[in-house]
């Protein structure tokens, strides 16, 4: 096969995974990947990280006015303040996550700087 002929093959498939809708391409994806990643240390972290992050912000959610003498006292925890940032940062993600079409979403450009390493 001629180099003309490889590109012409990638086009092809690009063409055609981009003509997928996006609820597909992310369900191929995950199947395609999910064991590998759960079972490697970065996912394996991930996971617990996530898990610990659920379990917190539903304790807050049920009990975060419970031992503080005023309620509109915010918490003056470095920890507890990154928490609130990250739940900030997180909600704004899948607002615009939900808010893309098929075929232009696009990943975030600090995740891109992140996969090429800068």
């Amino acid at each position: 096969m001629n180099i003309d002929a490889l590109l012409k093959l990638a086009r092809d498939r690009e063409e055609a995974e981009l003509a997928k809708p996006l609820e597909q391409r992310r369900r191929e994806y995950r199947e395609n990947h999910l064991a590998q990643w759960e079972n490697s240390e970065e996912g394996r972290l991930c996971l617990e990280f996530y898990k610990a992050y659920m379990a917190y912000k539903e304790h807050l959610r049920a009990h975060m006015r419970d031992w503080r003498p005023d309620n509109n006292t915010p918490l003056e925890f470095e920890e507890h303040q990154v928490f609130e940032e990250m739940a900030r940062a997180m909600g704004e993600y899948q607002k615009r996550r939900e808010e893309t079409t098929a075929g232009t979403w696009r990943r975030p450009s600090w995740r891109r700087d992140a996969a090429i390493g800068g």
